[in-house]
């Protein structure tokens, strides 16, 4: 009986520790799987586009998993930023270029590689100051497309329509329908559609 006793014991302290270690790997994946969304591992893959000020609600769409976007927080290709009534969204873009999103406003990051950036404004206004633009940046609004040059400028996206305003430097926007104009400091280019959906 003792040594029945004695080999039970035995087995449920394995059985124990067994249990003990299983909980331990899935805490440690749980943290793992959380921190690879949300960036906390990664080591230089995501500085050149980061938050800068945050106010109000604005959330960060990562994976397909939405999380409140954090100041400092480094941003990835595919990452969908918004800002939601009343909140507001800085973006660093390397260490001199600047964008502020209004409220109400969708932005995805295409593409994050500095000598190719591409975003997408799904709807809302951004003011951007980009002094050093680099190789290519493009900005899809809605439709349309701009190519940015070392500018300071404004875009808005709402149903139906699309204005960009350019303050400094000069850009090239390119409509849905295929015409072409390039905005020089103090012009402004709207984009509508008729009642025929057509630009």
């Amino acid at each position: 009986e003792d040594i029945d006793n004695m080999e039970t014991k035995r087995k449920k302290r394995l059985l124990n520790t067994v249990m003990v270690l299983l909980i331990l790997i899935i805490a440690a994946c749980g943290v793992f799987v959380a921190g690879s969304i949300r960036g906390w591992f990664d080591k230089g893959t995501e500085g050149w586009i980061t938050s800068g000020q945050i106010t109000g609600v604005v959330s960060i769409e990562r994976n397909g998993i939405g999380y409140s976007l954090q100041d400092s927080q480094g941003i990835r290709e595919g990452d969908v930023i918004e800002t939601k009534q009343g909140s507001t969204a800085t973006l660093q873009l390397g260490d001199s270029n600047t964008i502020v999103l209004n409220e109400n406003t969708e932005l995805t990051v295409t593409s994050s590689d500095a000598d190719a950036l591409e975003l997408s404004v799904g709807k809302g206004e951004l003011f951007a100051d980009i002094p050093t633009a680099g190789k290519a940046f493009t900005l899809k609004l809605d439709e349309h497309e701009a190519k940015i040059g070392n500018s300071v400028f404004s875009a808005s996206v709402q149903t139906g329509s699309m204005t960009f305003d350019v303050y400094m430097g000069e850009d090239d926007v390119a409509a849905s329908d295929g015409t072409a104009e390039t905005a020089a400091s103090g012009e402004r280019l709207q984009v509508s559609e008729g009642e025929d959906g057509k630009v």
